[in-house]
């Protein structure tokens, strides 16, 4: 397959699929893309053994190296932290850290693609530093790539299970039942949203502890009328599964409370979004 054909999709590097290689006293990266040349990448300076895990955008950013191993120097294991999987998914040239909960692999950060022409979905009182910090808000037919229409009309027939949106290929918005299978694999909907929150950025004291990796954060959302409302006090997920030809179930976590919440929103509100694997 050529460079054109890979761009846009998400591609995972493993162990296996390099080797290093020293010139002069610098090492290099080797990476092989099947049916494609190989690419040199200078890794950061390793002062020890290390697993380097890499995952490209193949319209020429490195994404991600990575590395974890034990300290030659020191024989001490690295500092603990929350449980994350061993590679990250590109989307638009950005990278974005997955973790494994349970048996389902989710981005650890809410997306933040604004699409071909950067224009897709809105931050937070239209500051780029906001995007940064807690992604973009999308309207319900933005999330889904599905035309603007579908935020006044039942699309429920366009959505098939799995149904990417404008998650990378091999991932997906998640459907309602998704997102119950993560809150009962931490700890049930009255108390999962403390050990999903991130350690900052609530207020009202209301840090989580981010105990599974998942650091949900309080990007507020944008109603149709364009007014953006509770940074920092709430964080919203949209699912792909209509509850209404308006609505749609999805999920809620806010600063002073422990609980996920389910409820139904407009289609037309902005809420964020977070990709599940395959």
């Amino acid at each position: 397959m050529s460079e054109k054909g890979w761009k846009g999709q998400a591609i995972r590097y493993w162990s296996s699929s390099f080797n290093l290689k020293e010139s002069g006293s610098e090492p290099l990266l080797s990476c092989w893309i099947e049916g494609a040349s190989p690419s040199l990448q200078r890794p950061p300076p390793m002062k020890h053994p290390m697993t380097i895990l890499v995952n490209l955008d193949l319209a020429g950013a490195v994404c991600l190296m990575a590395s974890s191993g034990r300290s030659k120097s020191t024989g001490e294991d690295p500092v603990p932290s929350p449980p994350r999987s061993s590679a990250a998914v590109c989307l638009g040239g950005q990278s974005y850290e997955t973790v494994t909960i349970g048996s389902q692999t989710w981005m650890a950060e809410n997306l933040a693609y604004a699409g071909n022409t950067g224009t897709l979905g809105a931050c937070f009182n239209d500051d780029a530093d906001s995007c940064a910090k807690y992604g973009r808000l999308y309207t319900w037919a933005q999330a889904m790539n599905l035309p603007d229409s579908c935020d006044s009309r039942s699309c429920a027939s366009q959505v098939q299970p799995k149904y990417q949106g404008i998650c990378p290929t091999g991932w997906h918005v998640p459907d309602d039942a998704e997102w119950t299978l993560l809150v009962n694999a931490t700890g049930g909907d009255s108390v999962a949203a403390t050990g999903l929150k991130s350690k900052a950025g609530w207020s009202k004291e209301g840090n989580g502890t981010d105990l599974y990796g998942f650091s949900a954060m309080p990007a507020g959302y944008l109603y149709s009328e364009g007014a953006f409302v509770n940074v920092g006090v709430y964080a919203n997920f949209w699912s792909t599964s209509e509850s209404a030809k308006y609505e749609v179930w999805y999920r809620y976590l806010g600063s002073s409370s422990a609980v996920v919440t389910r409820s139904t929103g407009r289609k037309s509100i902005g809420f964020s979004v977070r990709c599940l694997e395959d």
